[in-house]
């Protein structure tokens, strides 16, 4: 009795000094347990000691210096039986997340601890240094800060992934040029030769056809303003006769990370149609073609996007058609067109693997040390 005596009064004292020189606090709490009548006795106890020991009490962590956690568990004690549960408390300081207290205390039911809970506040609060005004507003604005940066990079999520899968229905329109080759009649007509020259005229022109297709692609995305796509298409040979070609192909995109909700991304492009072949119309078909456009992705739901495409494709060779009037007009053989596509594609990609960056002082700490760890010789 007499040590119970003594302990309250020093405690009494001590509080009391401890109080005085209490400038400005600010503490926040949290607590869980499995039973809400224990959170509500510990939370409204320890509110009510940090008050009268001159502490502020904030509503939200961000605001407060310091955070009292406490938790309550089953515990057991063989040699008191009595003792049902154990309350930890831990001490954090806000502005580094650094754990100054940690301990715990055992009880049998709640009506025991109202003589306990001042030492335990005390015990924890008694290592709290002095927090000034400026601290506190400082670690707000931190707070504040890291919010809206992790609030962004949430955001810019979806454009950020280093792996993205892409499905896309195209609308390719293909101009066929008409070429001058071995034409007469202003470089626009076949012919019959006859012993006076060129005779029984018959007109070409140019030809414009839609062939509609599918393209299946992977992007790897290496760097924020760089990455590289291998794309698979299969699209109509021509729009008259049931046909189709496929071919493979490469993108180079430069994403311009502009606006929130969308990105604009110009690209250079290379195709291959290897089963050129399969097109009826043409003898020869240029081997692959080169060009470029730009792709609009619009935000979706978290990795999801869809995409506008707009892009212009040529080659260095022209298309050789075979002259479909030999039995009337024979001469030339082959009819020359140069040819390029004006495409639009809507289509959806998904990204797989958020793409962190690059910390070049963490890699070359991380050799230096793999460096010297290596024995030797």
């Amino acid at each position: 009795m007499k040590k119970a005596l003594f302990l309250s009064v020093l405690l009494t004292l001590a509080v009391s000094s401890f109080a005085s020189e209490l400038p400005n606090r600010t503490l926040y709490f949290e607590g869980t347990a499995r039973d809400l009548d224990q959170i509500t006795f510990f939370m409204n106890n320890f509110k009510m000691e940090a008050m009268s020991m001159g502490f502020r009490v904030s509503d939200f962590r961000h605001e407060a210096g310091f955070t009292f956690r406490f938790e309550i568990q089953p515990y057991s004690d063989e040699y008191e039986p009595q003792i049902k549960f154990i309350i930890l408390i831990s001490l954090i300081y806000n502005e580094t997340n650094m754990e100054m207290a940690s301990f715990g205390w055992p009880f049998g039911e709640l009506e025991e601890m109202f003589e306990h809970n001042q030492f335990l506040f005390y015990r924890a609060a008694s290592l709290i240094p002095a927090v000034t005004d400026e601290v506190i507003e400082e670690m707000v604005q931190a707070a504040s800060a890291e919010a809206v940066a992790k609030a962004a990079a949430g955001d810019g999520a979806w454009r950020n992934k280093f792996l993205y899968l892409r499905a896309s229905f195209d609308m390719p329109i293909s101009f066929y040029a008409l070429q001058d080759t071995g034409l007469v009649g202003g470089g626009q007509s076949v012919y019959v030769e006859g012993p006076d020259g060129p005779e029984s005229l018959i007109p070409l022109d140019h030809r414009i056809m839609p062939l509609p297709g599918l393209t299946l692609g992977a992007e790897w995305q290496f760097l924020t303003f760089f990455s590289i796509e291998a794309n698979f298409r299969v699209f109509m040979a021509d729009p008259w006769k049931p046909s189709i070609n496929l071919a493979v192909g490469a993108e180079l995109k430069f994403p311009l990370n502009l606006f929130s909700n969308f990105t604009i991304v110009p690209y250079a492009a290379f195709t291959y149609p290897f089963l050129s072949g399969l097109l009826p119309s043409f003898e020869r078909f240029p081997p692959f073609f080169v060009g470029g456009g730009a792709y609009v992705n619009i935000r979706g739901h978290e990795s999801q996007s869809f995409f506008l495409n707009l892009n212009f494709m040529t080659s260095f060779w022209d298309a050789y058609r075979k002259n479909p009037y030999g039995n009337y007009a024979p001469e030339p053989a082959e009819i020359h067109y140069k040819h390029f596509t004006i495409g639009i594609s809507v289509g959806y990609r998904y990204g797989f693997l958020t793409r962190r960056r690059l910390d070049f002082r963490s890699l070359a700490m991380s050799l230096f040390n793999l460096v010297e760890a290596e024995p030797s010789e």
